[in-house]
């Protein structure tokens, strides 16, 4: 299955054995320091049903993706999830939920355990992302939902006017979202900007088949 690889850390769907890694990675996005293991519960088989039909999906696919190539309808609605692991061990140190629309990928989550923030890695994992959906696949856009208080840092693209604002209630402190949508034309004029030099150097390979 694919493997997005980049200098420091890879993503690929995860597997049942990364579990564990998602319950730490939201551990402390609540005040009380508490997740709700029993809906948890109920929803992570669900993810991993997700990611196999995607798996399906993609083991039928002759040729690898290139900029023409996008999702077809049966994928559509279908979210996906994707493991950030360190290329140091393979261990698992956060994730990203996707959903898959037509033409787009809409992010709606994004996390890292405590102990591996602030390591550049949530930077690394957008960078790599970004080139993944719009150099590798024919992705048309990203949507993009980031809570507002990580913009200034941990975004490569944190200069974008979001399209709206939103809070959202489903931690102890309401939580504002920024959402943005970022398209393949913006990325293309964006990723080769002076400023971008180092967003654009960052390594990066799409392995279609990994075979590790």
């Amino acid at each position: 299955m694919y493997r997005i690889v980049g200098e420091h850390i890879y993503k690929k769907l995860i597997e049942e054995e990364d579990k564990q890694a998602i319950i730490d990675a939201t551990s402390d996005w609540r005040a009380d320091g508490a997740m709700n293991l029993e809906s948890f519960e109920y929803v992570f088989p669900w993810w991993l049903e997700h990611n196999q039909s995607i798996k399906d999906y993609l083991s039928k696919q002759t040729e690898a993706p290139g900029t023409d190539w996008w999702f077809e309808e049966p994928c559509w609605g279908k979210m996906l999830t994707e493991g950030i692991y360190l290329k140091s061990n393979d261990k698992c140190i956060g994730f990203e939920r996707l959903r898959i629309i037509e033409g787009s990928y809409v992010s709606i989550v994004a996390a890292l355990i405590p102990a591996e923030r602030g390591k550049g890695y949530y930077i690394e994992h957008s960078a790599i992302g970004l080139k993944s959906i719009f150099e590798t696949r024919g992705c048309l856009s990203l949507i993009s939902k980031t809570p507002t208080s990580m913009v200034s840092s941990k975004q490569p693209y944190k200069d974008i006017t979001p399209i709206s604002v939103d809070t959202k209630l489903d931690r102890v402190e309401p939580v504002e979202y920024r959402e943005t949508v970022l398209t393949r034309e913006w990325y293309t004029q964006w990723i080769n900007k002076p400023e971008q030099s180092t967003i654009k150097n960052v390594p990066y390979t799409f392995h279609w088949r990994y075979t590790g």
